[in-house]
């Protein structure tokens, strides 16, 4: 079933917020900073018409001061409110391509505790941390082949045992070799359900 344009939109809307706790910190922060830097402009303009409007005695200066001050606010605020906008939507999809992969490896990672090695990071084009996330990649693939190489080395462990077990006489050694070796085969029963990477990669 196809769905509605209007429903892929707001999707679309939602998957910016993808961590909001982080995001709107990151951005208020910003916005803060870029609100000092807005105010320290506006007192460096407007205050000296300001201080010749209240202090000068000369009415010709005061007018002129007073267009002045009444012609560069008008054009100041409305441009200080559109760039207030301009940032925050440009700080949003910013941390949109920041929070998206940070998610993708916080569900990577609960994969690694389960030990399902199965699970890479893939970015989308434009998301940052590719360096982070080559790495991250790296370290499943090294976990993969170490955890495959275990796994086929207690195969073998388990063979030798088999191996050996027929050459005993019937008696507690026997019986402790015995118990050893299902033990051996429960484990590796147990690694052989955790999967291992196949190259298989999902994208946030």
């Amino acid at each position: 079933m196809v769905q509605p344009e209007h429903s892929m939109d707001n999707r679309r809307v939602k998957n910016l917020f993808i961590n909001k706790g982080l995001q709107f910190r990151f951005i208020m922060a910003s916005l803060l900073y870029m609100f000092l830097v807005m105010v320290v402009t506006l007192a460096l303009v407007l205050v000296p018409d300001l201080y010749t409007m209240l202090s000068s005695q000369d009415l010709a200066a005061q007018h002129q001061a007073a267009q002045n001050y009444l012609v560069l606010a008008t054009r100041i605020v409305p441009s200080a409110l559109l760039l207030f906008l301009l940032m925050f939507v440009h700080q949003l999809f910013m941390t949109h391509k920041i929070c998206g992969p940070l998610v993708n490896f916080t569900t990577t990672f609960k994969k690694i505790g389960d030990g399902d090695l199965s699970r890479k990071v893939m970015l989308r084009k434009g998301d940052y941390l590719k360096v982070e996330c080559e790495a991250i990649n790296g370290m499943i693939e090294g976990l993969s082949q170490r955890f495959q190489q275990i796994a086929d080395e207690h195969v073998r462990v388990i063979q030798v045992l088999e191996t050996t077990l027929p050459a005993l006489e019937d008696g507690p050694e026997k019986k402790s070799l015995e118990d050893l070796i299902h033990d051996l085969k429960s484990q590796s029963a147990d690694m052989a359900g955790y999967p291992v990477s196949d190259d298989h990669a999902d994208e946030h």
